[in-house]
C-alpha cells in the first residue's frame, strides 16, 4: 500500500495529490498492479520506479522511513541508497538526510541481526513477550523480568540500553505453570472473574501485577478455567480467594460493614477522627486488623447499639438527648465533632445510667 500511494500521489515526478479512495474499482486494480511490479525485477523495477521520483526523492526517503521502519524492509532501505549513490551527481539530495540515511542504514542492519540472533537462540522481545501474555505496558513486561517471574537475558549482544530481551522459555512456562495447578471451577458461576478483575482487586489495595503473579506461583491463588482471551488474560479466579489473599487478614470497610450491619459512612467517620486504627491503601481503601477492630468494640458502643437494648428509647436522637441531660456527651456525632453517628466510650457507669447490663 505505501507503494500504492506512492504512486497515486505522483506521475511522473509531478505531484498530484491523487489519493487511492478517488480511484474506480478498475484504475485502482491497475494501480496495485503496477505497484506490484516494482518488486517484479528487482531491483532494476525500483530503479525505473526512482527515476520518475528524482524531482521528489527528500519527499519520497521522509515516506519511506516513515511507514517501512521495520528491518524487514531493509533491503528497499539498501537499494535506496545504491540507487542514490549511483546517481548522486544527477539528483538532488539534502545532505542532512544523507547522513541520517546512512546511519539509519547501519541501526537497521544490527536490528536485523539481532532479531536473527534472537530467533535462533529462542529469545524474545518486548513485543513478544507482550504478544505471549497479552501484557500491553511494556514497564509491566520489565518488572516481571526484575522480580524474577519471568528470566532476563543479560547479554551485551543482544541487549542495549532501550531494549530487553528474556528467555522464551521462562515465558511460556509461566503460562504453563498456572494451567497445570488449576482448580476446578466452583458451582456458582458469579463467584468467577477474569484475569483483569482479580488484577484489579490488588491494585485497589496498593498492590501490582508482580505480587499477583507472585500469589499464583506460590499457589496461594489458583486459576479455575479460561477463556478465548490471550495470555495470562485468558485464565478465571475465584473472587473470594483472590480477595482473601490480597487483604492477607485484614479487614476492609466493606467486610466490617457487612458483619456487623453498618453504613459505610459511619466506619469512615470512626477512622477519620482518629477512633479506629486503619492503614490507608490508595486513596480511599482502608484496611482494619480484626485485633484494632476487637479493641474499639471493648473502648466505644454506638448509639444504635444502646437504642437495639434499651427498653424504652427508640431513637438515637431521643438517647443523645437523655444522656446529654445525664451529663454524659459522645466523644463523636453530627452535633460533637460532625460524626457520622453518635458514639459513646463504653464503661459502666454508662450502663448504670441507663440501666442495662454492660455486656
Amino acid at each position: 500500500m505505501f507503494f500504492c500511494e506512492a504512486k497515486s500521489n505522483y506521475h511522473d515526478g509531478i505531484k498530484q495529490y491523487r489519493f487511492v479512495h478517488n480511484y474506480k474499482s478498475a484504475d485502482l486494480h491497475e494501480l496495485i498492479q503496477n505497484s506490484i511490479s516494482i518488486f517484479n525485477e528487482w531491483p532494476t523495477s525500483f530503479y525505473n520506479f526512482l527515476d520518475g521520483m528524482r524531482t521528489n526523492l527528500n519527499s519520497f526517503y521522509k515516506r519511506l522511513y516513515l511507514c517501512l521502519p521495520y528491518p524487514e524492509f531493509l533491503f528497499i532501505h539498501q537499494e535506496f541508497v545504491n540507487y542514490y549513490e549511483q546517481n548522486e551527481d544527477s539528483i538532488y539530495f539534502k545532505t542532512s538526510y544523507k547522513e541520517t540515511l546512512e546511519k539509519k542504514i547501519i541501526s537497521q542492519k544490527h536490528l536485523l541481526i539481532k532479531s536473527n540472533q534472537l530467533n535462533d537462540l529462542k529469545y524474545c522481545t518486548t513485543n513478544e513477550v507482550s504478544d505471549l501474555l497479552g501484557l500491553k505496558q511494556r514497564v509491566q513486561i520489565v518488572a516481571l523480568g526484575k522480580k524474577e517471574i519471568i528470566r532476563l537475558v543479560n547479554d551485551a549482544n543482544l541487549i542495549s540500553r532501550y531494549n530487553f530481551v528474556f528467555d522464551r522459555q521462562s515465558v511460556e512456562n509461566l503460562l504453563k505453570e498456572i494451567q497445570i495447578f488449576m482448580q476446578e471451577p466452583p458451582e456458582e458461576i458469579t463467584s468467577i472473574i477474569s484475569f483483569q478483575e482479580a488484577l484489579r482487586i490488588f491494585t485497589n489495595w496498593g498492590q501490582k501485577l508482580t505480587d499477583f503473579l507472585h500469589s499464583i506461583m506460590t499457589k496461594q491463588i489458583r486459576a479455575c478455567g479460561r477463556s478465548n482471551e490471550i495470555g495470562l488474560y485468558s485464565f478465571l479466579f475465584i473472587a473470594s480467594e483472590v480477595e482473601s489473599v490480597v487483604k492477607g487478614g485484614w479487614l476492609s470497610i466493606n467486610d466490617i460493614a457487612h458483619e456487623q450491619g453498618i453504613d459505610r459512612k459511619e466506619i469512615c467517620s470512626w477512622i477519620d477522627k482518629g477512633f479506629l486504627p486503619a492503614k490507608r491503601v490508595q486513596n480511599h481503601y482502608f484496611l482494619i486488623t480484626p485485633i484494632d477492630f476487637q479493641k474499639f468494640n471493648e473502648l466505644y458502643v454506638t448509639a444504635r447499639e444502646l437504642v437495639k437494648i434499651h427498653p424504652e428509647i427508640h431513637s438515637s436522637g431521643k438517647l443523645f438527648r437523655v444522656l446529654v441531660s445525664m451529663g454524659v456527651e459522645p466523644v463523636s456525632g453530627p452535633k460533637i465533632d460532625g460524626g457520622a453517628r453518635y458514639l459513646y466510650k463504653r464503661d459502666s457507669s454508662l450502663m448504670q445510667l441507663l440501666g442495662l447490663k454492660d455486656s
